[in-house]
């Protein structure tokens, strides 16, 4: 099952329309740009995964090795789900060569491929069967159902750390890249490549570092390739926020463009972000497609008077190393 990059999907494209509508994806979306993509050909992958090892002695001279059984196994399914729109325009849309701002086709797909980038973007994090079962699941739940020793607090789940950048202390601050340390430390080989978080988490991150005068400016290298939110890690080679090895996401808001998708946690009755930690590729957090982000072309409908494309794509996660991820709560940052 070989992975490829959101660009090698866009290179995949035959048509300019099919080209623009991932570029568009690509442009509007962040994660697309960190995720190994897997076609699997279908709709469900199974994997098997050991969960226990079988005891082992030394032995005697003279005497057999103990016998302590096979290791125990569990199964892991992951799903792809449909996400997806429907583009209609009035046939005088597609036939007007008028002298317009934007081609009227154009115009509409680029609406709803951006509303796809930002439902995508909340399935990353949200994703529940329990709340929406069409939709795949997301880190949260992810996380949830794993040991709990990959939640990890600033100091417990009954007290916040206050990191705000008003208010923090010199302690704090140094509390504060504890607690990120622990989170880290929490994924397998003790290393992250990615975390998954709000803009305002990257912010009191950065002030953090500030208080305790170990601040590194980040290289101004202006990208070469698409535009972007300043806080985002940029993996075309622009401008991106990075501490320690892991590269920080600001995952911004919903659709809406209000409702920001790493939502707020409770502790303490105070409003924490929380922050998503992940190691990518391989057996760690990858995406699974059925078949690439595809398009139809315009095709007549019955009415006689539209027309109507299809963006369609099969998409979810995948994890099966069940240290592939943490999530850090109870940092009081905004």
């Amino acid at each position: 099952m070989a992975g490829m990059s959101i660009f090698d999907i866009m290179a995949m494209k035959d048509t300019n329309i099919e080209k623009g509508i991932v570029e568009t994806f690509i442009r509007e979306s962040d994660v697309s740009r960190i995720l190994e993509f897997n076609t699997i050909n279908t709709t469900q992958i199974q994997t098997r995964r050991m969960n226990s090892l079988p005891e082992v002695r030394f032995r005697a001279r003279g005497d057999r090795y103990f016998d302590g059984g096979a290791p125990r196994w569990e199964t892991v399914t992951d799903s792809v789900m449909s996400l997806g729109a429907e583009v209609t325009i009035d046939k005088i849309d597609k036939m007007d060569k008028g002298p317009y701002i934007q081609n009227p086709v154009s115009f509409n797909a680029e609406a709803k491929i951006k509303a796809m980038a930002y439902k995508f973007h909340d399935a990353v994090i949200n994703g529940d069967h329990a709340t929406d079962p069409l939709s795949f699941e997301g880190l949260k739940v992810r996380i949830a159902n794993l040991a709990s020793g990959q939640t990890v607090y600033g100091v417990s789940s009954t007290a916040e750390l206050e990191c705000r950048p008003g208010t923090l202390t010199t302690d704090n601050g140094y509390a504060f890249l504890y607690a990120i340390e622990q989170a880290i430390y929490a994924l397998d080989g003790h290393k992250a490549d990615y975390c998954l978080t709000d803009a305002d988490f990257i912010r009191a991150l950065k002030n953090a570092l500030r208080k305790i005068g170990v601040y590194v400016a980040q290289p101004g290298t202006p990208t070469t390739k698409l535009n972007q939110r300043e806080t985002s890690n940029e993996i075309p080679g622009g401008v991106a926020f990075e501490w320690d090895g892991v590269k920080y996401i600001d995952m911004g808001v919903k659709a809406d463009q209000t409702t920001k998708i790493v939502a707020t946690d409770t502790v303490n009755s105070q409003a924490c972000r929380p922050a998503y930690f992940v190691r990518t590729g391989g057996n760690y957090l990858t995406a699974i497609q059925m078949q690439p982000l595809e398009s139809t072309d315009l095709f007549p409908l019955d009415d006689g008077v539209s027309y109507r494309m299809v963006i369609d794509w099969l998409v979810g996660l995948r994890h099966v190393h069940n240290r592939f991820a943490s999530v850090l709560k109870g940092c009081r940052v905004a």
